[in-house]
């Protein structure tokens, strides 16, 4: 069963707003300055888009549901410092979120994203990836790092 990475994003954010609600962990707010989380989710936005446009310009598939229909392993662009620019501009977004929420413990769940999509998504896509491009793929996968 595959589940889309946005929804993945959308359940922990939601997670993260029911956690921020809890009184008992009041005492692990902080106070941020509101330029930080904004600049965290534009800047996680950013890096997603330009994934997905690396993806069209190769016009490769952007679905991550159906990994094994992709037709270029892409590795330019954003794609030379992270494998994976549109699950990390979603964990920039979460902790962007986290930061303007201002509770410690929900920065600690918008984390929780890291191993789930690692988990759920990036593996199997990485197989996916071995079978289809091979030497390409684990050359790539030897010199780029899977989030920074």
């Amino acid at each position: 069963m595959h589940i889309p990475p946005p929804l993945i994003a959308a359940a922990i954010a939601g997670l993260m707003v029911l956690i921020d609600r809890i009184p008992a962990l009041r005492a692990l707010d902080f106070d941020a300055p509101i330029v930080l989380p904004i600049l965290l989710g534009v800047a996680g936005i950013a890096v997603a888009v330009a994934g997905v446009v690396q993806f069209r310009l190769q016009r490769t598939t952007v679905n991550p549901i159906k990994i094994d229909t992709a037709s270029a392993l892409v590795t330019t662009g954003v794609f030379r410092w992270t494998r994976n620019p549109m699950y990390l501009g979603l964990l920039c977004f979460l902790l962007g979120v986290g930061m303007k929420l201002g509770n410690i413990a929900v920065i600690l769940v918008a984390l929780l994203f890291v191993p789930v999509i690692t988990t759920l998504q990036i593996r199997p896509e990485e197989a996916a990836m071995t079978k289809l491009f091979g030497d390409a793929f684990e050359a790539y996968r030897a010199r780029t790092r899977r989030w920074l």
